[in-house]
């Protein structure tokens, strides 16, 4: 009886164009989330002892998971993240401006869609 009902629930929302546009939204809300998440915990790890103790190849790759997060928001928002001036001119942020991404994706959440071919979120209004 139950497999039957979810079987049907699963036709349902597959064939329904109401449930294909609700799993683009899941979809747009899922890389938000993620990214957001990320970013609000390496701020957190940045202030904790032994940060930059990591060696040098997860030192690398946190630092290009950030710059990839920092330019997710950035590219969606048009709100430039903060620039560093050294030799890196290392792009950062600071949790007023992880919230104004935030706040800008949920004020904006019509303008953005699920670009399947791209496989990214993209706005609507480019």
């Amino acid at each position: 009886m139950l497999a039957t009902f979810l079987t049907f629930m699963l036709f349902n929302f597959s064939a329904h164009p109401q449930g294909r546009v609700a799993e683009k939204d899941d979809k747009v809300d899922s890389v938000i989330n993620a990214n957001h998440t990320f970013l609000k915990d390496q701020l957190e790890r940045r202030s904790s002892p032994g940060f930059l103790e990591m060696n040098n190849d997860s030192l690398q790759l946190y630092f290009k998971m950030e710059d990839e997060a920092i330019r997710f928001f950035e590219d969606l928002t048009r709100i430039k993240a903060d620039i560093i001036h050294n030799y890196a001119l290392s792009k950062t942020y600071d949790a007023q401006r992880l919230e104004q991404w935030k706040a800008w994706t949920v004020k904006n959440h019509s303008k953005l869609k699920w670009d399947k071919r791209k496989s990214k979120v993209v706005r609507s209004d480019k």
